[in-house]
């Protein structure tokens, strides 16, 4: 009997052990879905209070490759796709947790058209040149011809009703929302005035 009620003691003192010691749960959330030049910041959704050792895979951005904070932010170096690592240590429960998330940043698209100045009602064609990453393709052009009037397509034609200078600016928007703008300035003048005066000619006669 004492050695029954022995093994039931220490089977609850096993029991009561296991439960003390908590268990680590390291994760953290971001979109993984970025365009190059954005700062991507990351959400710690992890279960312990301890240290912070991050690493985001991006070894050419030098000592910023590496965080200690609980919700960093990163800016990447380059386009790609990245493997965000994040060990998290628990010293008060003295337990370790590696999290890992994969990360890609989008090239950004280049905006570029070419204009000619013109005269006033002419019609204006441009150019457009605009490009986009192998990965992504142009979803919206937004076209501002710098008077209050625009135009959504890809290469629109246009004629400005006065003379001026104007400030002409495209916006390109690729499927995966990334952005890019360019302005160019156009001059309108006026439509030039032919006059000349002819002298009458008569056919000499015999």
């Amino acid at each position: 009997m004492k050695f029954y009620k022995r093994l039931i003691l220490l089977s609850c003192l096993i029991i009561s052990s296991l439960n003390i010691k908590a268990q680590c749960d390291v994760s953290f959330s971001a979109d993984t879905l970025h365009c190059f030049g954005d700062s991507i910041i990351f959400s710690n959704s992890s279960n312990i209070q301890g240290t912070w050792n991050w690493n985001f895979g991006d070894p050419f951005s030098g000592i910023r490759n590496t965080d200690t904070n609980q919700n960093p932010s990163h800016k990447f170096t380059f386009p790609g796709l990245y493997s965000v690592r994040l060990i998290g240590n628990d010293v008060t429960n003295n337990c370790t947790d590696t999290f890992f998330l994969s990360v890609r940043v989008m090239a950004k698209p280049s905006a570029n058209f070419t204009i000619q100045n013109a005269c006033i009602s002419n019609q204006i064609e441009v150019f457009n040149s605009s490009a986009s990453s192998p990965f992504d393709s142009i979803l919206k052009y937004s076209w501002s011809w710098g008077n209050g009037d625009t135009a959504n397509i890809k290469t629109p034609i246009y004629s400005y009703q006065n003379t001026g200078n104007f400030n002409v600016k495209l916006k390109i928007e690729t499927y995966e929302g990334c952005l890019d703008s360019i302005t160019k300035t156009i001059s309108v003048r006026d439509q030039p005035i032919i006059n000349f005066n002819a002298d009458t000619l008569c056919q000499e006669t015999n």
